[in-house]
């Protein structure tokens, strides 16, 4: 039996790493005052949002020390060693929906992904067959699934906008573009589709229960 290599190793890590995306979730659980720790932003922000962008400088600094000195980090891909990292715009677009986004929505992307992202790059190259629609009813169900858990939504509107963040999701990956990362996407986009969706489907005659 032979020993993985370097690069396989790397791949595994990356898709553990994607799969536990969900764990930044904890942000959640931080108390608004962050345990008084950190002062407010009078009117701009509470103490919560500032350790959070804190924490978000620190990684860019770590990011931009990297680059300015061309180092390597295990379980990067050969492409990311001269400019921005995956982890670093997957932090700046979760740090984006934690700031502007409901929870619900923000929990619903952040497992659809974690847990569609990998499986979507899986039957690109092995499948292609099974693309786009077998991630496009994963993410559904898995979005569907963390809002209907919430409780917070109409049943209906929960699944439906969870049907709208799946094709966003979907047309994230498809392009392919030198100076944005995926992870950034997958956030970013299927959040502000599904805070437009919401509000164009409220306005349609669906209510929160």
């Amino acid at each position: 039996m032979g020993y993985p290599s370097a690069m396989e190793n790397g791949e595994i890590f990356r898709k553990v790493f994607h799969l536990c995306a969900p764990a930044f979730l904890v942000y959640y659980l931080v108390p608004a005052d962050a345990w008084g720790l950190l002062p407010s932003v009078e009117g701009v922000l509470e103490p919560r949002e500032v350790l959070l962008l804190a924490v978000l400088a620190v990684v860019l600094a770590e990011e931009a020390v990297r680059l300015k000195m061309g180092w390597s980090v295990f379980g990067m891909r050969p492409y990311e060693r001269g400019k921005m990292a995956a982890h670093a715009w997957a932090g700046m677009g979760i740090t984006i929906g934690f700031l502007l986004f409901p929870m619900a929505m923000v929990v619903a992307v952040v497992f659809g992904m974690a847990w569609v992202d990998p499986l979507m790059g899986y039957l690109r190259r092995q499948r292609p067959n099974l693309y786009p629609l077998v991630p496009l009813v994963a993410y559904w169900l898995i979005a569907s699934a963390a809002l209907l858990i919430q409780g917070t939504m109409n049943p209906f509107l929960a699944v439906e906008i969870a049907f709208v963040a799946g094709c966003a999701a979907i047309l994230c990956e498809s392009p392919r573009l030198d100076h944005l990362d995926d992870d950034f996407l997958l956030l970013t986009i299927p959040l502000a589709a599904v805070w437009l969706a919401y509000h164009a489907f409220r306005a349609m005659g669906y209510f929160f229960l």
